[in-house]
């Protein structure tokens, strides 16, 4: 297997990144909003196919209040707008971060994952040559690998 993760990030970058990140989401936190999954599920989603609706109903509120009912307040309605289009910008820059830190992750996991395989294998082999000492590894290593399960059935209680 090629090794696409040779280079360790150095303790004062990752230092410095997550520094970085507790310092946005001190700015944001304070207008961030939390949703639940039910809230996410059931609300309506403005997406790239929507915004041009939108940005043209808001437009038009202002040149023809007369349309407007009275429950829709106008300022909120721009205030929604102007945040949900400039987040956008935010969030494709984190999503960016997300997407790297997420792939470094995956390939430096993975190397780690064969790795151990790979050792754990030799140990195996060593266990089972009688190979002084392998025994004591194995049992060790058996107990944390983290193949499946059995599932207890009634049939096999």
């Amino acid at each position: 297997m090629k090794n696409n993760h040779k280079q360790s990030i150095p303790d004062e970058i990752l230092a410095q990144v997550v520094a970085k990140l507790n310092e946005v989401n001190a700015l944001i936190n304070p207008f961030a909003i939390t949703l639940t999954a039910a809230d996410r599920k059931d609300m309506l989603k403005m997406g790239e196919k929507s915004i041009s609706f939108v940005e043209k109903a808001l437009e038009l509120s202002k040149s023809n209040a007369e349309f407007i009912p009275s429950y829709l307040n106008v300022v909120d309605f721009e205030i929604d707008l102007k945040d949900a289009k400039n987040l956008l910008v935010a969030e494709n820059i984190s999503e960016q971060i997300y997407n790297a830190i997420n792939d470094t992750i995956m390939v430096a996991g993975s190397e780690a994952y064969y790795a151990a395989l790979c050792y754990y294998n030799s140990v195996q082999l060593a266990a089972n040559m009688n190979t002084q000492g392998a025994k004591a590894v194995n049992d060790e290593l058996k107990k944390k690998f983290p193949g499946k399960t059995k599932k207890t059935t009634p049939e096999n209680e």
